[in-house]
């Protein structure tokens, strides 16, 4: 039961750009955090709790839209050569 949890596409996905969100995530939310929950605000509104909770609710969901789309960049530009090259150096001090 729970191996459907763990093992589908979008869970493999996230495991392979697991160390890029991490890397990425907060630069991202303290540079986008302050503005973006306030500008949201302007539309929702922020007179009573639903209002307030509907613009952070929309806020969270773009940042986190926004954090996954910049790690799957990160993944492809920087970890996946830096794996590479990490890779290739262990060639060249290995033993033949």
């Amino acid at each position: 039961m729970l191996r459907a949890i763990f093992d589908n596409t979008y869970s493999r996905y996230l495991g392979k750009i697991s160390y890029s969100l991490y890397l990425v995530h907060g630069p991202v939310v303290h540079m986008l955090g302050s503005w973006l929950v306030p500008w949201f605000w302007q539309f929702t509104g922020r007179d009573n709790m639903f209002s307030k909770e509907l613009g952070w609710g929309i806020a969270f969901i773009f940042q986190t839209a926004l954090i996954i789309w910049i790690a799957d960049i990160f993944w492809r530009l920087v970890d996946m050569n830096c794996v590479a090259f990490a890779k290739w150096c262990e060639e060249q001090v290995k033993e033949k």
